[in-house]
């Protein structure tokens, strides 16, 4: 197709006749926002993923009791200390079921409980003095 004179202030992007406001300031394009853009976040997977959906490992170790119907179990007989980790995967699809899991007379130290956050979480780092006060 011929170049027409009627068709030069249409742009060939987008057919539509290219308009400049007058007060157009060039300068706009080059802007640069005030706070650079954030990281993309890449949240951990979910552990309750790794499970086993019947939890026969969980069930071997404690015996559940359903507080409802719909929500809140009892775990019996189970110290969180001695799972392993396909147990304490089990025990996040759980806690993803039921809402909310019950321990009785857990023997858990700060260290131990450490260790049980970052299993669930490994990118963050947490130090046993964040939770006890002491200042080491």
């Amino acid at each position: 197709m011929a170049h027409l004179e009627s068709r030069k202030h249409i742009s060939p992007d987008s057919g539509f006749p290219i308009t400049l406001h007058p007060n157009f300031n060039p300068k706009i394009n080059q802007h640069v926002p005030p706070d650079p853009i954030r990281e993309h976040l890449n949240p951990p997977k979910d552990r309750a993923l790794f499970a086993d959906p019947e939890k026969k490992a969980l069930f071997s170790v404690a015996k559940p009791v359903d507080l409802t119907e719909s929500i809140g179990t009892l775990l019996e007989d189970v110290q969180l200390s001695q799972l392993n980790e396909q147990q304490l995967d089990e025990l996040a699809l759980l806690v993803t079921e039921r809402g909310v899991v019950f321990f009785r007379d857990q023997d858990l130290t700060t260290e131990k409980q450490v260790e049980l956050f970052q299993h669930y979480d490994r990118n963050t780092p947490i130090r046993a003095n964040d939770y006890t006060g002491s200042e080491s």
